[in-house]
């Protein structure tokens, strides 16, 4: 008999005697996968098939530490890695859904180079604070379409036991059974 894997770091693989993807259920909008289990092989979008992609770390740290944030930045940092929890699954996605996160990427890169050519003509043509502002904003909308693009799915809780994941689609979430 395989033994379920209790460290989270591993990617979650199939039980004995049962097909991986149907230990998965939901529980109102999450996707709760139980250590031991993956993702049924269907895009967690729109349900259709899919192609498995390369595993994701999915990683949380409890809330309750967030408040470290107004004490100082690098103590909440420092605390929520050093208390983290996380999993690697693999996520699928049809084609429809596959494009979407290659497109925000691209934008994302056009942004960051327009971002540089705002900073240069701040610098060398108009020596403007506004502009090198700009450039600034430019490149902090950049930051937020490549960070979106790069996660189909968020944890929304992991622990050694199990990972409930949140950003399915309603046709994938009707598809798991409820418990």
């Amino acid at each position: 008999m395989q033994k379920t894997p209790t460290n989270p770091a591993v990617p979650l693989q199939g039980r004995a005697g049962s097909s991986p993807s149907s230990a998965c259920w939901r529980d109102g909008k999450l996707i709760v996968i139980p250590a031991g289990a993956s993702l049924p092989a269907r895009c967690v979008k729109c349900n259709a098939p899919a192609q498995m992609g390369k595993p994701q770390k999915f990683s949380w740290h409890d809330p309750k530490w967030n408040p470290l944030i107004s004490i100082h930045f690098l103590l909440h940092v420092v605390g929520a890695a050093a208390l983290q929890e996380s999993v690697r699954l693999a996520v699928g996605l049809c084609e429809r859904h596959r494009r979407w996160p290659r497109w925000f990427n691209y934008l994302s890169y056009v942004l960051i180079a327009l971002g540089c050519a705002t900073l240069a003509a701040a610098f060398f043509v108009e020596e403007s604070l506004l502009i090198g502002s700009l450039a600034f904003a430019i490149w902090l909308v950049a930051a937020i379409i490549g960070t979106a693009a790069g996660h189909t799915l968020t944890a929304a809780y992991v622990s050694k036991a199990e990972a409930r994941l949140k950003g399915g689609g309603s046709a994938f979430l009707d598809s798991l059974p409820r418990r």
